[in-house]
């Protein structure tokens, strides 16, 4: 499977590669250099509405954040099968599609974890009314 590569996690960046082969639904992003990505950054890929990011280094907080949030996979370049080129990368799809669906789990049981949470707080502050 055919990914799209993105040099660094930028704006400027992020343009080029829509210019050049676009930013498409369901795609499947590696960027090389997520250092520089913030929130505004992730959520303007999001609106994209990728599937998944492929990150070789570790992504700001805030970032991640925002791409659990909205049901996107972080994913690191460690685990999966991946041969990088200029502006495309080739993975295994067996492989990405295991770990895809693993952190999908993953992130709803944070889901409900918090929820289960939320709920747990609100019975305690009614206890004590």
């Amino acid at each position: 499977k055919s990914i799209k590569v993105l040099k660094k996690f930028t704006r400027d960046e992020i343009e080029r590669l829509e210019k050049t082969f676009g930013i498409n639904e369901g795609d499947v992003l590696y960027i090389e250099d997520s250092s520089g990505g913030g929130k505004v950054t992730a959520e303007y890929l999001c609106e994209k509405k990728i599937k998944a990011i492929i990150t070789k280094n570790e992504m700001s907080h805030l970032a991640k954040t925002v791409f659990e949030e909205k049901g996107i996979p972080v994913i690191d370049v460690d685990e999966v099968e991946i041969e990088v080129g200029e502006d495309l990368a080739i993975i295994n799809s067996e492989k990405f599609e295991q770990i895809y669906q693993s952190k999908l789990e993953v992130m709803k049981k944070k889901k409900i974890e918090k929820l289960e949470m939320l709920f747990l707080e609100y019975r305690n502050r009614r206890s004590l009314l």
